[in-house]
């Protein structure tokens, strides 16, 4: 109604053409027709479909008539005729001038339902639904998947899409993969987080304002500031001079997406300067003050867990099925939000330096790296590695089969384990999870006296001995071809084996 309301009634009008063009639907009523192909669009579950001058084929048939029938229940005093009309031109199947014409008006269609899916849902709903914001990006949805969904999803992907780019940064993000891996710690710590979230609340209440009889900021928007500040807060001192600005111009961005107090078209200043100035009270709030010292502590305990999950996330997306892409500087920690702000410079200057230093890393190097994993470079050097093995042994990363590995033991449920294999090659994936739940604040996931007995199971027909491509390390199974995870993950927590 806002946005495209101009293309909008273009398509309208050329359905209504093809009404028109048609004896038996000449009568049908345009508003009944506008109000029908609004619904079907509004439920449309993806981004676009993709008829072309073949028709639908059965995956997009399935999808519209499923969509249809949705958008047929959702409204009333809608004809029949005109559902089934409308049914006919979004299924154009035939090879005769009626067809043609509904195929060539579908084209048109197809490419406006992109573009209302990406403003209606990344860049508004996700701006508004908060609960955990890391969940919230681009192309993504909100959803919480198992294990076994990622296994499911990377042999679909194996089977049929194994060429497809695999990306976790881009100019696009709205949070870096680093910040988005932080955001999730809080799913592992759901009652510390709400008893956090409501003391907060509490605490800043003085620093709120009330704009036209609503507070500023509204629940929600003090919720996504703090998961903000929680997520990109800076590892170095020399940053946060330039960090309220940063987090100040993206708040900006999220209210006038979120379009609920304030947009771009319309710009409520009163309620924007209300939560920017919040945002400077509470972070110039006494530095001994309650809120500052719990937020400082908490932002400390899941920063080492979020260091885990970004690496274990750097190795998924290494060695799963696809091609992997990394933006621009993100071989290190990168914080960055939204754009513009991960569209700064890159200091290439300090990567170029930590590639001179890791090149000379040796087996025994890596657990100070892991140690000292706040300056970014055992970031660097698992990413350099596999890149490297990837380059070295491409079958079973670009073509290879994708083997889901069962895990036993007591830390199973926090073990994803994958085999890539293309004839004699072999590579195998071990990256922990939930790792909260495993070792205190900057404690690695590393070692017997984290995994106990927790066991990686290898197929029978896979080799016997391997190489840890991070760490160098030689791994022999035993005879019930186990794979420790205490071996795999002996001084890096994550692991990539190659077969020797």
């Amino acid at each position: 109604d806002d946005l495209f309301s101009g293309q909008f009634e273009m398509l309208v009008d050329g359905l209504r053409e093809l009404a028109l063009a048609d004896r038996g639907n000449r009568d049908l009523s345009r508003r009944q027709m506008a109000t029908a192909l609004r619904q079907v669009m509004i439920e449309l579950p993806v981004y676009r479909t993709y008829v072309d001058d073949d028709g639908a084929d059965q995956r997009d048939r399935q999808i519209l008539q499923d969509t249809l029938e949705t958008a047929r229940g959702a409204v009333d005093n809608i004809e029949d005729a005109v559902w089934a009309f409308l049914g006919e031109v979004l299924l154009a199947n035939g090879d005769d001038d009626t067809a043609r014409s509904r195929r060539a008006w579908m084209r048109r269609w197809q490419q406006f339902t992109g573009p209302l899916m990406a403003k209606g849902l990344e860049d508004t709903a996700l701006y508004v639904y908060t609960p955990l914001s890391s969940l919230n990006e681009v192309g993504g949805e909100p959803e919480i998947l198992t294990p076994n969904d990622l296994h499911a999803h990377n042999k679909h992907i194996a089977a049929h899409w194994p060429h497809s780019m695999l990306t976790s940064s881009t100019h696009d993000t709205k949070r870096s993969e680093d910040v988005r891996a932080r955001i999730s710690v809080l799913s592992e710590l759901p009652d510390e987080w709400l008893g956090y979230l409501n003391d907060w609340r509490a605490e800043n209440a003085r620093f709120r304002e009330t704009v036209n009889g609503i507070a500023a900021p509204d629940a929600n928007e003090e919720q996504l500031i703090y998961q903000t500040l929680l997520g990109a807060w800076p590892l170095e001192r020399s940053e946060f001079s330039a960090f309220r600005d940063r987090v100040k111009q993206y708040l900006t961005k999220a209210m006038r997406e979120a379009k609920v107090h304030t947009n771009w078209i319309a710009v409520d200043e009163a309620h924007e300067a209300a939560v920017l100035g919040f945002v400077d009270r509470i972070l110039d709030a006494d530095p001994g003050g309650r809120f500052f010292r719990d937020l400082v502590a908490f932002q400390t305990r899941i920063a080492s867990h979020g260091a885990w999950n970004s690496l274990a996330q750097v190795v998924l997306k290494l060695t799963s099925p696809g091609f992997p892409d990394i933006y621009q500087g993100n071989e290190l920690w990168d914080f960055s939000l939204a754009d513009p702000d991960n569209r700064r410079p890159v200091d290439f200057e300090t990567r170029e330096s930590y590639v001179q230093q890791l090149e000379q890393v040796t087996s025994p190097g890596v657990p100070e790296l892991v140690q000292q994993w706040r300056d970014g470079r055992i970031k660097m050097l698992v990413t350099a590695c596999v890149l490297r093995t990837r380059r070295d042994n491409p079958e079973p990363f670009q073509s290879g089969d994708y083997l889901p590995l069962d895990v036993e033991g007591e830390h199973a449920d926090r073990v994803i384990a994958f085999a890539r294999r293309f004839d004699d090659q072999w590579a195998v994936t071990v990256v922990p999870r939930h790792t909260t739940r495993l070792v205190p604040a900057d404690e690695a996931p590393v070692g017997e006296s984290v995994w106990g007995d927790t066991l990686v199971l290898i197929p029978n027909e896979a080799p016997s001995t391997w190489v840890d491509v991070i760490t160098g390390d030689r791994l022999d199974l035993n005879a019930e071809r186990a794979m420790p995870v205490s071996a795999a993950l002996k001084s890096a927590p994550v692991s990539v084996l190659r077969s020797e």
